[in-house]
């Protein structure tokens, strides 16, 4: 059975072999069949042959699909296990209890720990006070069904800093159904969240250090413009003309640029 359709054709030409030699010698179990003669014990040794037959093929058969099965699978679990072992994106398998039960080698460039160190713990520990009950939230969610769940939150480096992150999870379940567990998909968004800061610090700044002043110096022009304060010369209302023209062209850019920050 170990060597397949081959070993068991082996098999049984061997057991035939050794059975018809027994049978002429007069020895062995047909030996023990009173009165029988050879014919006899010829016909008999046919049936023991074609029951072998017909019980090993397809045990036979039934072996080697199975055999086929766990090394596909153990092919594909390795594939898999290459994948995530080399993704730059932290892959953490966890089960309904919220036990890591797989962390991918991704955790130590991106954490500073060892996935040997976090296997076995629910990893709560490690969230940012503030966001620890977003992540009890969004476990309880997965427990119940839900799925396709994007978050961010803070995880604390094993240096104790912080660490933005973005996980992505993804149910896993039985053939009936039921939630077993997640797999979830962890990306360092750090780099994100610095950018996203100094936008809106650059925002902030067009907003109240450049608009503020900008539309006093365009209100003081227009005042001076409208000859309220007495008439200009023609050269210099020509200067003031283009510094109205370029401050309002000016507020109008500002006040694009905060209307697409809105927008988004």
């Amino acid at each position: 059975f170990r060597d397949g359709y081959f070993g068991t054709a082996i098999a049984i030409a061997t057991i035939t072999v050794v059975s018809l030699c027994a049978s002429l010698l007069q020895i062995g179990p047909l030996g023990a069949i009173s009165g029988a003669d050879i014919a006899r014990e010829v016909m008999v040794l046919q049936l023991l042959l074609a029951s072998c037959l017909a019980t090993a093929y397809p045990i036979c058969a039934l072996l080697t699909r199975q055999r086929e099965l766990i090394d596909s699978l153990a092919a594909s679990q390795q594939q898999l296990r290459v994948v995530a072992d080399h993704s730059r994106d932290l892959i953490i398998q966890t089960n309904r209890d919220g036990v890591r039960t797989y962390v991918s080698p991704a955790i130590e460039a991106m954490l500073g720990y060892k996935p040997e160190s976090v296997v076995g713990g629910s990893g709560s520990g490690s969230i940012h006070d503030d966001d620890r009950e977003l992540f009890h939230r969004e476990e309880a969610e997965l427990a119940n069904g839900a799925d396709g769940r994007v978050v961010s939150y803070r995880v604390r480096h094993k240096d104790g800093h912080y660490v933005w992150v973005e996980v992505s999870a993804n149910t896993i379940r039985d053939p009936d159904g039921q939630v077993v567990g997640w797999i979830s998909v962890t990306r360092d968004i750090s780099e994100r969240k610095r950018m996203e800061r100094m936008k809106e610090q650059l925002i902030s700044t067009v907003s109240h250090e450049l608009r503020t002043p900008l539309t006093s110096i365009n209100g003081s022009l227009g005042l001076v413009l409208s000859g309220k304060f007495g008439l200009l010369p023609n050269a210099l209302a020509r200067l003031l003309e283009i510094a109205k023209s370029n401050g309002e062209r000016l507020a109008l850019l500002l006040n694009d640029i905060l209307d697409l920050e809105k927008i988004s």
